[in-house]
C-alpha cells in the first residue's frame, strides 16, 4: 500500500497488515478512503493553524481536561465542557474533512474562540479552588476519583467545593483530617 506494489500473501502473512481485516478488495478500498480522510485532516489542522495560531495545542488542552483526574468541574463548567465537546465534534471536526476552499473559517474561529473562553474559565477556577479555604485541590480531586463515590464527586460539582453535604459523606473526612 505504501509504494503501489503488490504483493501475494498467505493467510498467516495477511495478519500483520494494519486495517485489512479478511483480506478483501473491500478493506482495501476502507483502508484508503480512511487514509486519504486522515490525509487531508492532517492538511487542513496545517491549513487552519496558519490561519488561527495554536489552535491545534487549544483543541488537545481541551480534549485533556476529561482525562485529568486532578480536577473535579463544578457544574457550569463540566456542563459548558460537554456542550463545547459536541461543537468541537460536529463542527470543527466536519471541517476538517472538507476540500480546503469549502472550510468556513467563521465555525473554525468560533469554536477556537469557545474553547480558548472554556479554558481561561477552567484556569481560573482551578486557581480558585487552591486558594480557596474548602476548595477542591488537585490532591482532593485525585483522591476522589480513586477512593470516593459518584454521589460524592456529584455533590462536589453542584457545589464546587467541600461543604458539610460533602463531609456528610464520610470517607472526605478521613482525607481532610490526614
Amino acid at each position: 500500500m505504501r509504494n503501489g506494489k503488490k504483493l501475494t500473501v498467505g493467510s498467516t502473512c495477511i495478519s500483520k497488515f494494519d486495517k485489512i481485516q479478511n483480506n478483501s478488495v473491500d478493506d482495501y478500498r476502507k483502508y484508503q478512503k480512511e487514509r486519504k480522510t486522515r490525509e487531508k485532516m492532517v492538511l487542513n489542522e496545517e491549513y487552519i493553524e496558519q490561519k488561527y495560531s495554536g489552535i491545534i495545542q487549544t483543541i488537545r488542552e481541551f480534549r485533556e481536561v476529561q482525562n485529568n483526574d486532578s480536577v473535579i468541574l463544578d457544574k457550569k463548567l463540566a456542563d459548558d465542557y460537554k456542550r463545547i465537546l459536541g461543537i468541537i465534534e460536529s463542527d470543527y471536526e466536519k471541517q476538517l474533512k472538507l476540500a480546503q476552499s469549502k472550510i468556513d473559517l467563521k465555525i473554525i474561529q468560533s469554536t477556537y474562540s469557545i474553547t480558548q473562553g472554556f479554558l481561561n474559565d477552567f484556569k481560573k477556577y482551578k486557581e480558585n479552588c487552591k486558594s480557596k479555604l474548602w476548595g477542591i485541590t488537585p490532591e482532593i480531586a485525585r483522591w476522589c476519583h480513586k477512593n470516593g463515590s459518584s454521589k460524592l464527586i456529584e455533590l462536589l460539582q453542584n457545589f464546587g467545593e467541600i461543604n458539610i453535604q460533602s463531609i456528610k459523606l464520610r470517607k472526605i473526612i478521613i482525607y481532610i483530617m490526614l
